[in-house]
């Protein structure tokens, strides 16, 4: 394994700057592993300074862990060893178990903020350049440090590693050495590849005989490992004996659930696939009586270790004509919602969800921003089901409660404390949330004088009930939000600055719905099929023209309004279709306004560049023959994206 203080690292930041900005490779600096899988991130699409993905969900993690804990099990011992002896080196060191497949499945790191490492991606075709990637693709030891990384996040990483194989030379995997904070020594690197070695070995020693016997194991692996496909093995029963990630993707259902059960209980329809002769290009997989429709790549038989036919199909999604998955599924329990039924494929909403996957890590409080509408309470749900409090989600309307109530709604009050207190007291908000998390909505509603209880209650982490006098202890994380600026709140007045900071630890700001065009089309399909399967009628269709005319609505109320107008048209539709005919007169008599005013817009133009023409693009003379001022044209020219090089003279 080549060392790291062989890198000259002013010339790798230079080299990376320019590869980054100009896509310019300085010849003679970078190894060529590095150049290599740089050139591939680049190919790939991937932006060098874009944010990492969250962690792969839970269900997929079990699902890892499952596949790989002979791997597991073998590796524990030694790297525990491992990090003994190199904490010796660096208390930051991590020791880290990878999948074949590019995911943190095992780590040694005593302190807590490393324990979100495991389910991150550390592959290639996600996260570029990282010593994880670079092993897996070069399947030998390497190591990789600072600016080699592709991502900017990554740049204070160094470590290296040493592949995993099997008896059968394949690889299983890759045993790292990683500090996210300054380069690591060479002796423990060195160990690495001798620890791998000692795994490999146990591994082959172990070489089980039930991937001959137990068709529910991970057999046929490398055949399944197909990262642009997905994968499906079915035995000639129609059994389902594998399927690869991306499959249980489309699925939408956990790894656990598709192993070993029919078709018919999964509510696939595949059988076609296996009768007909020969293979259809085209299918669809049909989902809770939905089709996803979808392209076949390949269908193949092959032989597993008893001499038995299974059939391998590797398929993708037609992206013309797919319907997202997300989009098909049956509204969910808000007490199971998960991040993965919140609707977006924008890149403003990716943002915003990957704030939240961190801010269900931790404990901090969570300030939500957003206009109405626009799913604050379910992106606070969510947080709370993927976060490991194990109390209740309890919310509050801070401005749907009477001010001289709300005291005693959040905090509780004693019996006898007030006229119609009911015997015994009743607890309050903050009780009932006692281990779990509180939900104030509507925080900027909250009265001035209740903000100064509040922040002392946040500050004494103890609450005391109404007419009482004992302080209770509280156990509660606090998420907010607000669809007012609390800033302008607090230049008003009418918001106290220190409960500001105090809540304000993690923001997440909600775009509005007329800046996330791109998730108008899922959301409308979504809302839809779960409106109409409650109000008990057949699929309805939403035309082209309709989704059109929901891309330019400015939708001032966001998805609750979007909700509404959707269910207001499937009252009346009788056709199974949205049409345009079925939206309200302002929706229409907005969008007709804005194609009027494009109109007006395009023939103003057209005058003015006629006249600058005319003019050789003077502007006193051309501002003097269309009776507006020099500033007013300027204002114009700039407003329509003129063009000064349209015209022979300079401007003046």
């Amino acid at each position: 394994m080549q060392s790291l203080k062989d890198i000259h690292t002013y010339k790798v930041i230079e080299a990376w700057r320019l590869f980054s900005e100009q896509n310019v490779v300085l010849e003679g600096v970078l190894r060529p592993e590095i150049e290599r899988s740089w050139k591939r991130s680049k190919a790939m699409g991937l932006n060098p300074w874009t944010a990492p993905l969250p962690p792969i969900s839970f269900e997929a993690i079990d699902w890892l862990l499952n596949e790989n804990r002979d791997l597991l099990k073998l590796a524990q011992p030694i790297m525990h060893y491992i990090y003994a002896t190199s904490s010796k080196f660096y208390l930051d060191n991590i020791v880290c178990l990878i999948s074949k497949s590019g995911i943190i499945i095992n780590k040694i790191k005593n302190n807590d903020p490393y324990l979100s490492v495991i389910g991150r991606r550390t592959d290639e075709e996600h996260v570029g350049t990282t010593p994880g990637s670079v092993i897996l693709k070069e399947e030998k030891p390497y190591a990789v440090g600072g600016y080699e990384n592709y991502m900017n996040y990554f740049q204070t990483l160094f470590g290296g590693g040493s592949p995993i194989f099997n008896s059968s030379g394949e690889i299983m995997g890759v045993l790292g050495l990683f500090n996210p904070f300054g380069k690591i020594p060479e002796q423990p690197l060195d160990m690495i590849i001798t620890a791998a070695s000692i795994i490999e070995d146990s591994l082959r020693s172990e070489d089980s005989s039930r991937c001959h016997t137990d068709e529910n194991s991970p057999a046929f692996t490398s055949l399944l490992n197909q990262p642009y496909h997905n994968a499906l093995l079915i035995n000639s029963e129609g059994y389902v004996v594998n399927a690869n990630d991306r499959c249980a993707e489309i699925f939408d259902i956990p790894f656990r659930n598709i192993v070993g059960k029919h078709f018919k209980e999964l509510k696939i329809d595949l059988n076609h696939l296996l009768t007909t002769e020969p293979t259809p290009e085209n299918f669809e997989i049909r989902l809770n009586g939905y089709p996803i429709p979808c392209v076949l790549d390949n269908c193949s038989k092959v032989k597993g270790f008893n001499k038995i036919e299974h059939y391998l199909l590797l398929f993708s999604e037609d992206l013309d004509k797919r319907v997202l998955k997300k989009t098909i599924n049956v509204p969910v329990d808000i007490n199971t919602l998960t991040f993965n039924d919140i609707i977006g494929v924008s890149d403003s909403f990716g943002n915003v969800l990957r704030l939240a996957y961190k801010a269900a890590e931790v404990t901090a409080p969570v300030l939500i921003e957003g206009e109405s509408g626009t799913g604050k309470d379910l992106l606070a749900h969510a947080i709370h089901n993927a976060s490991k409090r194990t109390g209740q989600f309890i919310a509050i309307n801070c401005g749907a409660i009477q001010p001289s109530l709300l005291q005693s709604e959040l905090f509780g009050y004693e019996e006898g404390s007030f006229t119609g207190a009911i015997k015994g007291g009743k607890p309050g908000k903050f009780e009932l949330a006692e281990g779990g998390t509180l939900f104030l909505d509507e925080l900027g509603e909250m009265p001035l004088n209740m903000q100064v209880n509040f922040l002392r209650v946040l500050q004494d982490n103890t609450i005391t009930r109404v007419g009482g006098s004992k302080s209770i202890k509280y156990d509660v994380r606090i998420i907010a939000a607000t669809n007012v600026s609390l800033r302008e709140a607090i230049s008003n007045r009418t918001f106290r600055k220190d409960l500001y900071y105090r809540l304000n630890v993690i923001n997440i700001k909600i775009p509005p719905l007329r800046e996330r065009i791109e998730d108008i089309a899922p959301l409308s399909t979504y809302l839809v099929n779960s409106i109409s399967q409650r109000m008990g009628i057949d699929r309805v269709i939403i035309t082209p023209e309709v989704l059109s005319i929901f891309q330019r609505y400015h939708w001032p109320g966001n998805i609750r309004e979007l909700s509404n107008v959707i269910e207001n048209a499937l009252i009346f539709t009788n056709n199974n279709k949205i049409t345009p005919a079925l939206l309200p007169d302002s929706i229409i008599d907005e969008i007709d306004k804005k194609i009027v005013e494009n109109k007006m817009d395009r023939s103003e133009k057209e005058v003015i560049i006629q006249t600058l023409t005319l003019h050789n693009g003077n502007i006193t003379k051309a501002a003097k023959d269309l009776g507006i001022t020099r500033n007013t044209l300027y204002r114009k020219i700039d407003r329509f994206h003129i063009k000064t090089e349209d015209f022979n003279n300079r401007f003046r």
